[in-house]
């Protein structure tokens, strides 16, 4: 049955949302070995949270009265127009700062359109819309209507060859097929339960086992995170199984920022490396302090950003999607 559920906001999703911000450009921060040992620490939450919640959010949106052109209408809008655009400012990126420092590009541009190999976080944005497009396909397949069914078919081949590619080809960023597996099933699962706003033990305990294992595999076979991302599912349930938290409203706006701060920081980035290493010839000793001080005021910059950006309808829904 068709509905328009309104899908209340969770404070405690805003918390976390902030903070793996932070460990996001934390990660893309230089490092030497201490605070780059020390700010790992968060690589099994950060990005598998950002892919599991949007994945959930999309999940839980599927049932709503839209006809399959609204649906990839709002794909595209939120997603396909903002990866367009930052694609073109990190093509333009490479390009200028290997021309002022003399380099050489080295840039496959099958891969950078596709995969998103034109910065070291753009990648996100075509594996999430992959698993948006797989979960809108079986969608349209379970649907009476031969119309939807044929068009989900021709999305899920053409969406399934896409990783397949990707993943023979060991291009950088794509997921492996156990967490796209495990991301699109786990969302539509825990999508219902919130939706029906039951079976929240359920939720408690199975969060606290997913990470635990996060925590065991983390220090003995780290190969399994990246094979099953179940640290931002585990962390995502106990989220949701918890009494939300009231929160300053200038946090939830920071936390608003978060997918804008995701995609420009490491223009920012790239902008302060060359600041120091070209203009001022300064090579800064990253530590714990130094990395931490570094990462807030890329982080603090590309907030500013962002809500300039925000601020000009134009530019909002190209590099934002909404």
């Amino acid at each position: 049955m068709k509905t328009n559920i309104k899908i209340s906001r969770n404070t405690n999703i805003d918390l976390v949302k902030l903070i793996s911000a932070f460990g996001v450009v934390s990660a893309h921060v230089p490092a030497d070995l201490e605070s780059g040992d020390f700010f790992s620490q968060l690589a099994p939450f950060r990005v598998p949270f950002f892919f599991f919640t949007s994945i959930l959010y999309f999940s839980m949106t599927l049932n709503q009265a839209n006809s399959i052109q609204e649906k990839l209408k709002k794909i595209t809008e939120r997603l396909v127009f903002p990866y367009l655009a930052w694609t073109l400012v990190y093509i333009a990126l490479i390009f200028v700062k290997y021309y002022v420092t003399n380099g050489q590009q080295n840039i496959n541009f099958l891969y950078a359109i596709l995969y998103g190999n034109t910065a070291v976080q753009m990648y996100f944005l075509p594996q999430l819309l992959g698993m948006q497009l797989l979960m809108l396909a079986t969608f349209f397949i379970c649907r009476r209507n031969s119309q939807s069914k044929f068009l989900g078919v021709i999305i899920f081949i053409l969406t399934s060859a896409y990783f397949i590619y990707g993943n023979n080809n060991n291009v950088f960023g794509v997921l492996s097929y156990q967490s796209i597996l495990f991301y699109i099933v786990s969302a539509y699962h825990l999508g219902k339960i919130i939706q029906n706003n039951t079976r929240k033990d359920v939720l408690i305990v199975f969060g606290i086992i997913l990470l635990t294992l996060t925590f065991y595999w983390r220090f003995t076979n780290p190969l399994y995170l990246k094979l099953f991302p179940i640290g931002g599912v585990g962390l995502t349930l106990l989220l949701f199984s918890l009494k939300a938290i009231k929160l300053p409203k200038v946090v939830m706006y920071l936390a608003s920022l978060s997918f804008g701060v995701f995609l420009s920081h490491e223009v920012f980035i790239q902008i302060f490396e060359f600041i120091f290493h070209n203009i001022l010839h300064f090579s800064i000793k990253y530590t714990v302090i130094s990395k931490f001080v570094v990462t807030s005021i890329i982080l603090v910059i590309s907030s500013f950003f962002i809500v300039g950006i925000s601020k000009i309808e134009r530019l909002r829904k190209v590099f934002l999607g909404y």
